[in-house]
């Protein structure tokens, strides 16, 4: 046993060892203390012994005080704790780790307000996004207070040291049951230990979470055929099963006690992946009898939703995982990983290059494309006509009649791309260096410059003759007085069912706000989405089926993403993305188009 616990990071003795019943370093509240200056515990909900809400009371009845139980806290007690089990010496293989005054430097960065306004606005927006955030992360936690300040730390520090990544929703629940167990600082390189070594490609784009879900498909249909087929024709695909589990590393939707056992085997394992793999695969192969059973996709879902909050004992999940070894070699999950990562990244620059082509967002290489559908002289004369087919070759669609100023005279293929180059957004250093860069067929310089200082000067002129910034105030100033009209929406916490079918919300009944109303109520209930003008709402908003019917309105043929209002309180059982996705987003198979847009 000793030897199970020989990761033990050191310091680890002087930590206070508190009994398996509170098996944390954050001491118990007195009865009497406030918990919360704005928010009131709910006596009647059970906790288990970290203080998080209980999801399945007859589960956790029989897990608590059971054998297994006991086995597993007595091995806690021999590590020292929950930190001193669940420490791996690989995080103190992280850069900076050796130095004392890093952590610290971080958060004395975060506190900087006006640095950061100055130097580090993409720091500030997501900073902004987590406080959104944590408020719905840890619901009635025993020590809600202690635990959202802990996780803001953590997470302000790690968006501070790899502002590439940022912030993700499903960082708060990892952060959280991490910062619950051991020190701040500790629990933050651990964090950092599993966002850059064992999920690197998670949170940027999540194109790690679409290749792994692709490498469970292949792994249950590889291992149970029958229960593959039948899930398909139920509707339950691995990206509607799985993405949570992938995104929280299992902390959201699991007992917390199931997911440090979860945790500490893939922190030990050789291949952390590849066992993050086979655990999140034997997840739906310990459950298979009962999903084998489950007629409708509603059935299994709640199936799975069931048997997941109810694994308390999570070495069952571990002795299920061992048996896929047998069956598929490590190097065999790798190779796929591998081919679904090369499909994933071609498919993802189709989808950019689409994107880039549809917003005549030229760079140039782009500008190099559309030279070559050209296939003329760059000074010879280019007609509306021709660009228009140059448009249909290329799919290229900016509106620059009005820069380009056709009337009599005659327009070059040359004047023609500079007035594209200096359309598009862009600091005037980018623009000037990519209009420089159509001259690199050897024209004299001079004559080049003069030639983009000519069109810059058209293309401002096009644009104030247009309205420019005075228009656009205007319209700012009328759209805010019709956002003050919006109806007040009803916080997520201060409702449980549906407005208008009233069924219980649940992790896969999501709450959605009808933004004519303002009420909650599910999916079901508010399946259109239309724009709301009197209200400020350009684009098309959810509405829930009592609106729709007084607002005369009907669904849009696509909807469009819901533009997310700063002030509207969001759901406590959300997807862990940090964007508000509905939940039919991932209903049916996550194609890479459809997630990278995230």
């Amino acid at each position: 046993m000793q030897e199970e616990c020989n990761d033990r990071v050191q310091g680890e003795e002087e930590e206070e060892k508190v009994p398996t019943t509170n098996a944390s370093h954050i001491p118990p509240p007195s009865p009497t203390s406030p918990i919360s200056p704005t928010r009131v515990l709910k006596p009647h909900l059970t906790r288990d012994v970290l203080g998080f809400v209980v999801a399945n009371q007859e589960a956790y009845k029989r897990w608590s005080g059971s054998a297994d139980q006991i086995k597993l806290h007595e091995k806690v007690a021999e590590c020292g704790g929950w930190g001193g089990y669940l420490w791996t010496r690989q995080a103190e293989d992280l850069e900076w780790y050796d130095d004392d005054t890093y952590y610290q430097g971080l958060q004395w960065i975060a506190k900087q307000d006006k640095v950061l306004a100055d130097k580090l606005p993409s720091a500030v927006a997501s900073f902004k996004e987590l406080n959104r955030d944590l408020p719905r992360t840890f619901p009635q936690h025993i020590l809600e207070d202690t635990l959202r300040s802990t996780c803001q730390d953590l997470i302000q520090a790690y968006i501070l040291r790899n502002r590439q990544v940022g912030y993700c929703q499903g960082m708060n629940y990892i952060a959280g049951i991490l910062g619950r167990i051991m020190p701040v600082e500790k629990a933050f390189w651990l964090f950092t230990y599993v966002v850059e070594v064992i999920v690197p490609d998670y949170y940027r784009g999540l194109q790690g979470v679409v290749v792994d879900l692709k490498v469970l498909e292949a792994m249950l249909q590889h291992l149970e055929p029958a229960l593959w087929e039948h899930l398909n024709k139920v509707g339950l695909t691995c990206g509607l099963a799985f993405t949570q589990y992938l995104v929280c590393l299992f902390s959201l939707g699991m007992p917390p006690e199931a997911v440090l056992q979860l945790w500490q085997v893939i922190f030990k394992a050789l291949n952390p992946r590849v066992k993050l793999l086979r655990l999140t695969c034997s997840l739906m192969r310990l459950l298979k009898a009962d999903l084998l059973s489950a007629p409708d996709l509603d059935t299994a879902i709640a199936v799975f939703a069931e048997g997941s909050s109810s694994l308390y004992n999570a070495q069952r999940l571990v002795d299920v995982s061992s048996v896929t070894e047998e069956s598929l070699s490590d190097e065999w999950i790798i190779s796929q990983r591998e081919s679904f990562s090369t499909s994933v990244r071609e498919s993802q620059a189709h989808i950019e290059r689409l994107e880039f082509i549809q917003n005549a967002k030229l760079t140039r290489v782009l500008i190099k494309q559309v030279k070559a559908a050209w296939g003329g002289a760059m000074n010879d004369t280019i007609t509306q006509a021709q660009l228009e087919k140059l448009i249909g070759d290329t799919g290229i669609t900016p509106d620059i009649s009005s820069a380009l100023d056709w009337g009599e005279r005659e327009v070059t293929f040359r004047e023609m791309i500079l007035t594209m180059v200096l359309l598009q957004e862009g600091s005037k250093e980018e623009l000037l260096k990519t209009a420089t860069d159509v001259m690199e067929d050897g024209e004299n310089s001079e004559i080049g410059v003069a030639r983009i200082a000519s069109v810059r000067s058209r293309v401002s002129l096009a644009l104030s003759a247009s309205g420019g910034m005075d228009e656009k105030d205007e319209e700012e100033k009328e759209q805010a007085e019709l956002r003050s009209k919006r109806p007040y929406l009803i916080p997520d916490t201060d409702v449980l069912t549906c407005y208008l079918c009233e069924r219980e919300f649940k992790w896969f009944r999501r709450r959605h706000h009808c933004r004519a109303c303002g009420n909650v109520v599910c999916s079901t209930c508010s399946p259109t989405k239309a724009p709301i003008l009197v209200l400020g709402y350009p684009a098309p908003v959810r509405i829930c089926r009592s609106c729709e019917v007084h607002l005369h309105v009907s669904p849009e043929e696509e909807e469009e993403e819901e533009e997310e209002d700063p002030s509207s309180p969001k759901n406590d059982f959300t997807s862990p993305f940090s964007v508000d996705t509905d939940s039919e987003v991932l209903e049916g198979n996550i194609e890479p188009d459809l997630i990278l847009k995230e």
